[in-house]
């Protein structure tokens, strides 16, 4: 008798772990979230490549003029990939919110 309950709490755990991944599949196929996922991933994709390129003058910019650069504006300039990466790392979560805006 044990040994039975011991089969069907095994089988219960796994369909439980295979659940988010048959909800995430079926989100998938949603077409709204399907654009809010390219849209934002776009946004985030633009935030990080401003970023990159805007470091990378006022690096090139500080090589010519022979001066160093401060911490500070190294900070200051990364900012935009800090962003960037924030809307790329919770572009999933904030499009399934928005395709959920847009079904109802």
């Amino acid at each position: 008798m044990c040994e039975g309950s011991d089969f069907f709490s095994r089988e219960i755990k796994a369909f439980s772990r295979r659940l988010p991944r048959v909800a995430r599949a079926l989100e998938a196929m949603n077409p709204y979230y399907r654009i809010c996922v390219m849209v934002i991933r776009i946004v985030g994709g633009a935030f990080l490549l401003v970023g990159v390129l805007d470091l990378t003058a006022a690096w090139l910019t500080s090589s010519q003029k022979h001066t160093a650069m401060s911490v500070g504006y190294c900070l200051y300039q990364s900012i935009l990939l800090v962003i960037g990466a924030v809307i790329l790392i919770k572009s999933s979560a904030w499009a399934r919110r928005m395709a959920d805006y847009l079904d109802d």
